[in-house]
């Protein structure tokens, strides 16, 4: 399955997490449960691969979320993490999660994902915070 689908599990694991207070294994059963039918139909079984990837990348936000958050609060200028929308939230802990921690993903390829999960879900306004946020971050990284 491509990555793409991929963090988009991800994307719905972590969001829901953000609902629920689940911990990751508890969300990822749930998630696998509860919507087995509609990625099956979708995409097929998940090959052990698959699986590692979105728990990884599941797991990892998990651990690194204050460091993450910290990242997000210094570069959304005047939106305290808890004003960002829980869509807009969980995209942009994705994005720096793999900028910071997944040195195989390039940083175009998270921020390009991170802007077109949020073009599924909100607004244009959301989408251009995100990758201004975004750019931001990366601009003063690459100083």
């Amino acid at each position: 399955m491509k990555r793409q689908k991929l963090r988009r599990y991800a994307f719905l694991i972590l969001f829901g997490m953000s609902v629920t207070k689940d911990t990751p294994e508890e969300a990822m059963d749930n998630y696998l449960e509860s919507f087995k039918e509609d990625y099956v139909e979708a995409d097929g079984e998940f090959n052990s691969s698959d699986l590692a990837f979105v728990r990884n990348t599941v797991c990892g936000v998990n651990e690194n979320l204050e460091a993450i958050d910290e990242i997000i609060s210094r570069y959304s200028k005047g939106y305290a993490v808890s004003r960002i929308s829980r869509v807009a939230l969980t995209a942009l802990r994705i994005s720096i999660y793999e900028i910071n921690w997944c040195k195989d993903i390039p940083d175009s390829v998270s921020v390009n994902e991170a802007i077109e999960t949020v073009k599924a879900y909100e607004d244009d306004k959301v989408r251009k915070f995100v990758n201004g946020v975004l750019g931001s971050y990366l601009a003063e990284k690459s100083e």
